[in-house]
């Protein structure tokens, strides 16, 4: 066994020497024989969970797991744990590497798979090398090139910026996160491993921003965006009376802004909205679209407020979130006018106000949504739902009172520390942990995760909240192991055949690459301007399923629907809709 010196040299080493391969932190010193066969010895460290060790040294979590039946119930710190002395094998590739780039719908963990390589080896190839792979990316794949590799297609790269957000009242590292495309994992870094409960109104972050995905296709100046502020007439012959209508898009565009990233966000998301235009001309919309920079700010969005234009609309597109939205909202129920929230749902707006409507579902809403989910499609297995924290109570009493009033099926609630004792059962079970926390998600994973390696384990499936998506603390292996299941408002499925057709229309117009807030534009922009404007039913979009409804009478409408996602071979598929 290993005693305190050599663990204290161990750790020296490990802290002076981090850019030396994983396999250097293992020491043949620490070998030792069972049952006739050697192994590591390893001494578990503070706060390390079951993933993060195994991520550290470079063996798979099954393996561990085999091995120590114990870590079942977790690891705790100085605990002894037996580790395969082939894991010093698989990160021994020399200084054999080649230049490798990301093709398009790659992720970081096919890319492991394809080349047959770990987790560590990667990273240690390409320090700072992030999970959020960009096709066209250029990384180094250690080993010797496949003979049968196609030859890399030349990137075009653009310099990474960073960019400081004032953060705005209610907003959280997820929200954040989204609006920026990074993950929450990178912005906590990025700024001394903040979490959300920290956040206050008017603090600075520094927010990464890297490129958008790269195509090969040539690149031009997009003409066909009105400049803000320019009203557009879709009015194909004033001399013949009929129905006008007056749409109006409030955008984050932030024009007199140099490289904030909403403005890229704004332009993708009005980008799509024009294509949905034009496809609702030739269904018989008729008027003006007015297109307005909203700002970031409630200054600039008061003034436009007033504009006869706005004043004369029908349907109002934006502002995004904050207090533009607050703003807007209010604006509208004065003057009578349907105001659409594309991006974010926001509930406290729509709080006596008819006049509102969220595009997108609210977390609790997705929440009661897998509770129907669950019930329809997991009739034989057992379903526990775990205790979460204060912070995510909201949450929690949403699953359980949709899961109870179907009334069809026993929900068994837990503790944490209780898992292990259910796991015992040996029983096909659904684990529902209705949490947006990174450590209660990440341990409860591990435990279940070095169970289901088990001889004879039973079937289990894990349930968490679509922000575990970005938890890179939790592996890939795992959620594919445990079936992990989120409920999302959107599917961006670049594979489907109607995102195909739209992607064809869109390389058409401008010639570039179709993104998720491009397709939520045309989604948001056909759907509602089809319903209010139009008269007209609308169907379900490319990436959305739309069912607006009140949340009571006298208030405002949210949309209901919402996909069931599930990872699968290191891909999110999916493998349900509610729309009830």
């Amino acid at each position: 066994m290993i005693n305190s010196n050599i663990m204290k040299n161990f750790f020296a080493i490990l802290i002076v020497f981090l850019s030396i391969p994983v396999f250097g932190q293992l020491n043949d010193k620490d070998v030792i024989t069972k049952d006739g066969k050697k192994y590591y010895s390893y001494t578990v460290k503070k706060g390390a969970t079951l993933f993060s060790l195994c991520k550290e040294i470079g063996v798979a979590i099954d393996e561990v797991a085999l091995l120590n039946p114990e870590t079942a119930k977790g690891v705790r710190e100085g605990q002894k744990l037996l580790v395969p002395i082939t894991a010093k094998k698989p990160l021994e590739t020399g200084n054999q590497s080649f230049s490798y780039s990301i093709r398009e719908g790659e992720t970081f963990y096919s890319v492991l798979k394809k080349f047959s390589i770990t987790e560590q080896q990667l990273i240690t190839s390409n320090p700072g090398l992030t999970k959020d792979l960009i096709a066209g990316q250029s990384i180094l794949i250690p080993g010797n090139k496949p003979s049968d590799l196609p030859e890399n297609a030349k990137p075009t790269k653009k310099p990474d910026t960073i960019i400081v957000h004032k953060v705005l009242d209610h907003e959280t590292l997820y929200n954040i996160s989204k609006r920026f495309m990074v993950t929450v994992d990178e912005l906590s870094r990025l700024n001394n491993n903040i979490s959300s409960n920290q956040l206050k109104p008017g603090m600075t972050l520094r927010v990464p921003i890297y490129p958008k995905k790269v195509e090969d296709v040539s690149v031009r100046q997009i003409e066909t965006i009105p400049t803000p502020g320019i009203v557009v007439s879709t009015i194909k012959d004033s001399t013949v009376k009929v129905r006008t209508h007056g749409l109006t898009f409030l955008l984050p565009f932030n024009t007199e802004k140099q490289n904030d990233p909403t403005s890229a966000i704004a332009t993708e998301f009005y980008m799509g909205a024009q294509i949905a235009i034009d496809s609702l001309i030739s269904l018989g919309y008729q008027g003006k679209v007015v297109v307005l920079d909203a700002g970031s700010d409630s200054s600039s969005v008061g003034p436009l407020l007033r504009q006869t234009d706005v004043l004369n609309s029908e349907l109002i597109i934006g502002p995004f979130n904050g207090e533009n939205l607050d703003l807007a909202s209010k604006f509208c129920k004065v003057n009578n006018i349907q105001l659409v929230s594309p991006i974010v749902a926001t509930t406290a707006i729509l709080k006596e106000n008819p006049h509102v409507i969220n595009a997108v579902a609210s977390e609790i809403t997705l929440l009661k949504n897998m509770a129907k989910f669950i019930q329809r499609n997991y009739i034989a297995e057992q379903v526990y739902l775990v205790k979460v924290g204060p912070k995510d109570e909201d949450l929690y009493q949403a699953f359980r009172a949709s899961y109870l009033a179907l009334g069809t099926k026993k929900l068994i609630e837990i503790q944490e520390k209780d898992i292990a004792t259910h796991l015992k059962k040996g029983k096909n079970a659904v684990f529902v942990v209705p949490s947006r926390d990174r450590a209660l998600a990440t341990s409860i994973t591990d435990q279940l995760s070095a169970w289901s390696t088990k001889p004879k384990s039973p079937i289990l499936t894990l349930v968490g909240t679509k922000d575990w998506v970005n938890f890179d603390d939790i592996s890939a292996e795992a959620k594919n192991r445990l079936n992990f299941h989120y409920a999302s408002s959107v599917d961006f499925d670049i594979t489907s055949e109607e995102t195909g057709k739209l992607k064809k229309l869109y390389r058409k117009k401008y010639n570039t690459a179709l993104t998720k807030y491009a397709v939520q534009g045309f989604d948001v922009t056909m759907y509602f301007t089809k319903k209010i404007l139009l008269e007209q039913k609308p169907g379900d979009g490319v990436m959305n399923i739309i069912n607006p409804l009140p949340l009571k009478e006298g208030n405002g409408f949210e949309n209901r629907a919402s996909y069931i996602l599930k990872q699968d071979d290191y891909k999110i598929v999916k493998v349900g809709e509610i729309n009830d």
